[in-house]
């Protein structure tokens, strides 16, 4: 009888092994590996195997280091690892991948999201609506031990019997280059002009944490990029004054707004607007806002987040980390999440600052209700008709191709296995998204005029645009 880990060699979907250059488990510590790979974009199934049956000739190689990535889930079964390749593949690209990039993520998929499609959804969407999004690729893992041979039918058949690891997402690391996010970052000459931030990341070893402003409602604020490593003094204070300085300055200017006109937000003088709209970037921060109100993620403004310094400007996103979001009531017990109802930024200890203060602003809530108009009507990318449709795209192809099955075989839990279980999920899913989209558009300009006053226009609705059925 077949095991959890055996798998056949014709594959629809791309296969990756990896096989460590010396003894030991991949762990929280970088290790060495040779990562081969064979991608499928055909669609129908393809032996990854020669006439020998040893890998096959179309396979690429590349030398990496790996390690096991995540905070919640570093200790589940199936794991998710970080992976930087020490060159680019000859090919120009990773698993068909777009851009030329070194770092990446081989995300769990399926650990905390049963349905395997909430980050391809997300990204999607935001993909759809003008920004950058991470890429993504579905792909079968195999992972080996040191003594794994690819070269021969007699090591190939012992990987394929025993070394099945399961479905995984390939995804971009968030990451400054031309296929991410494009500035002119330069990491060998180190300016303040540009960085990723992101919050409550919290390994202080790594990352540079920002003074707070005097303000408990601002979470813990981070540079992802540059790294704590690669910073001087010069460069901390000068990221410090933007972020919480004398003068104008980013973060301490929503403190301050909060701080002097939360017992009354409508008498922000139009001049502090001015000065906050010079300094973020109001479409990104609009686009964030409604894809997360929409995902309602638990993590959703506080964690996983990330933002861009683009010089003066701050800009939102991209989003990260969406598994537990869209009702995913497997992975999240609290009703305020996994209900389709009421606001996620209106709920306690939930947002930084500048997400309570934003709404106040009437411009903002324009952007807000813009985008809105512009990607909620029949059709667009923010309907509830595209964004199921894209769910079930996505299931009819895993399902399609067996590599759902494979993946609930070698990681069976009370919600993905047997198959009526996968199916009770999307059906969730698809069901939080049409009823959480109804809410949204049921409720969306009382919230706007609440909170700032600004009353919406009735616009037209614009010619029609879907979302793609797949970017990786």
């Amino acid at each position: 009888m077949a095991t959890a880990n055996t798998a056949p060699s014709s594959y629809s979907n791309t296969v990756v092994i990896v096989v460590p250059t010396a003894p030991g488990a991949i762990g929280s510590s970088d290790t060495d590996v040779t990562i081969w790979y064979v991608t499928n974009s055909s669609g129908q199934p393809a032996s990854i195997l020669d006439a020998t049956g040893a890998l096959a000739s179309t396979a690429v190689s590349v030398e990496a280091k790996m390690h096991v990535r995540g905070m919640a889930t570093a200790s589940l079964p199936k794991q998710q690892y970080s992976v930087k390749l020490k060159h680019e593949p000859a090919s120009g690209n990773f698993l068909d991948m777009p851009g030329s990039g070194k770092h990446w993520v081989f995300n769990d998929c399926g650990a905390m999201d049963f349905t395997l499609v909430r980050n391809p959804l997300t990204f999607t969407a935001q993909n759809a609506l003008g920004q950058y999004a991470p890429a993504y690729q579905y792909f079968e893992l195999f992972l080996c031990d040191s003594t794994a041979d690819v070269t021969t039918a007699a090591g190939m058949t012992a990987i394929l019997a025993s070394s099945y690891h399961g479905l995984y997402l390939n995804v971009d690391k968030i990451r400054f280059e031309s296929s991410r996010i494009n500035l002119p970052y330069d990491e060998d000459n180190l300016t303040s002009d540009y960085a990723i931030i992101q919050l409550n990341q919290l390994e202080a070893s790594k990352y540079y944490a920002f003074p707070p402003p005097n303000l408990v409602l601002t979470a813990n604020v981070q540079l992802y990029e540059p790294e704590l490593k690669d910073l001087t003094p010069a460069l901390e204070s000068e990221f410090n004054a933007w972020y919480n300085g004398s003068g104008t300055n980013w973060g301490g200017t929503f403190a301050d707004i909060y701080n002097n006109y939360n017992a009354a937000p409508a008498t922000v003088p139009a001049s502090t607007w001015t000065t906050v709209q010079q300094c973020t970037d109001y479409q990104s921060f609009a686009v964030y806002f409604l894809l997360n109100e929409i995902a309602k993620d638990e993590d959703g403004y506080h964690k996983s987040t990330f933002m861009v310094k683009n010089r003066a400007v701050c800009q939102a996103g991209p989003l990260w980390d969406k598994n537990k979001s869209y009702g995913n009531v497997a992975s999240v017990g609290d009703a305020t999440y996994t209900s389709p109802d009421n606001w996620l930024f209106q709920v306690t200890g939930q947002c930084p600052v500048w997400w309570v203060v934003l709404p106040w602003d009437p411009q903002f809530c324009s952007r807000v209700w813009d985008v809105w108009q512009q990607h909620s009507q029949p059709g667009h990318a923010l309907s509830a008709a595209a964004l199921t449709a894209f769910v079930n795209a996505q299931v009819a192809t895993l399902t399609g191709s067996g590599a759902l099955q494979r993946d609930c075989d070698r990681w069976p839990s009370a919600y993905n296995s047997p198959f009526s279980n996968y199916t009770a999920q999307v059906t969730q899913l698809n069901d939080y998204l049409t009823r959480r989209l109804a809410w949204i558009g049921a409720n969306l300009a009382t919230m706007l005029t609440t909170q700032s006053g600004f009353v919406p226009p009735a616009t037209p609705a614009p010619t029609p645009a879907s979302l793609p059925a797949n970017n990786g």
